[in-house]
């Protein structure tokens, strides 16, 4: 380690001499990043805002990519496709409760005021007697 004769400035670990460091009104990484150049976040951004005609219903519809990337998760979803159906479910975190809260409510209203334990021994005093043929059930118990 030297010692400068003007400076009891020593040079060392963090501490580099002098004539090295960053001048000052000068930046450290000069050339930088571009000013054109843009991350991968944007090129996705507008890679799926560009249009595309698709043919919907017998008819040419021009939509954004995104729009359609959308409407053919969702289709796959409808269709039964439990990865579609999942992945819609991370997408949308509401959707899944939704989706949850709308049983519920569907629940109670079929067997409003009902336990578990009336239900099912309603249920199991229906298949006793012959009940619940095709399109029984539902009703209260």
């Amino acid at each position: 380690m030297s010692k400068k004769k003007d400076d009891d400035y020593e040079v060392g670990y963090r501490k580099p001499p002098k004539h090295s460091r960053f001048q000052k009104g000068r930046s450290g990484n000069a050339n930088g990043r571009p000013k054109g150049a843009k991350g991968f976040g944007a090129s996705l951004t507008r890679e799926l805002e560009e249009m595309v005609t698709v043919r919907e219903g017998g008819r040419q519809i021009k939509m954004s990519k995104a729009k359609a990337l959308a409407k053919r998760l969702v289709a796959k979803a409808l269709a039964g496709d439990l990865s579609a159906i999942k992945m819609l479910a991370s997408l949308d975190e509401g959707l899944a409760k939704r989706a949850e809260a709308e049983t519920e409510e569907a629940e109670v209203a079929v067997f409003p005021n009902q336990t578990d334990e009336e239900i099912l021994r309603w249920y199991s005093a229906s298949r006793a007697n012959g009940g619940l043929a095709a399109g029984e059930g539902g009703g209260e118990p």
